[in-house]
């Protein structure tokens, strides 16, 4: 009686049945058979597994292996050590000024949050998908807005004070709690969609796109006249 494959209604020549055939070491038709069911029972597994399974490694490199300690140190110590606070302040200064000639260089290739969500949040993402509003320019502006007139507001107030050193601790303490609310927003939002959605709508990387924005435009003005 013609053999007949499991599942598949495939037929060879051989009357026996396909576990006491003696060529079943060496069956085409079986070992297509058995290379099917490996790769449904790899797809099957791949789906049912988380996908942070798959990431052994964050995607930073040697310079963000240790930057990302400037989240925690400027984050929590600022509120101990004010002036700790102020290393943020230069940083966006230093930020604000490469963006007008290398636009987001800093963001895919130096920026702490980046490596610190890469680093301790891309293990336990729930990889869900980023909602489009983040990514809208209207949105990002308005973060941008939100940003810039809370940043404004405390550093007039963190300046009211008497002696200049007060002055500093008190707007070193601006940077501080700036850095530790967005930093607590970054890790909820990257442990609920993917590790890196703050960066879609950070207000400095937005920033940096709008100078290098201008560079561009300043210097097509210069070709055209020239």
């Amino acid at each position: 009686m013609t053999a007949t494959i499991e599942n598949k209604n495939q037929t060879c020549d051989v009357k026996t049945a396909c576990s006491a055939c003696p060529m079943s070491g060496s069956c085409s038709l079986l070992a297509k058979e058995r290379t099917e069911e490996k790769a449904e029972t790899k797809v099957i597994t791949k789906n049912k597994m988380p996908k942070r399974f798959f990431i052994k490694k964050p995607n930073i490199n040697k310079i963000q292996k240790f930057s990302w300690i400037m989240v925690p140190l400027i984050s929590l110590g600022g509120l101990w050590y004010h002036k700790l606070g102020l290393i943020m302040a230069v940083m966006m200064v230093f930020i604000l000024g490469l963006s007008y000639f290398r636009g987001r260089l800093w963001c895919g290739n130096f920026c702490p949050r980046g490596a610190f969500l890469d680093y301790l949040i891309k293990p336990i993402s729930l990889y869900g998908k980023i909602p489009g509003i983040f990514t809208s320019k209207y949105f990002r502006f308005l973060v941008v807005t939100i940003f810039m007139t809370v940043f404004t507001i405390r550093t007039k107030a963190a300046f009211s004070a008497w002696s200049t050193m007060e002055a500093l601790d008190r707007w070193g303490l601006v940077f501080a709690v700036l850095c530790l609310v967005t930093t607590i927003i970054a890790i909820v939002l990257g442990v609920l969609f993917s590790p890196r959605t703050w960066c879609s709508f950070c207000p400095m990387g937005t920033l940096q796109k709008v100078i290098y924005s201008l560079n561009k435009k300043l210097n097509n003005k210069k070709a055209i006249k020239a």
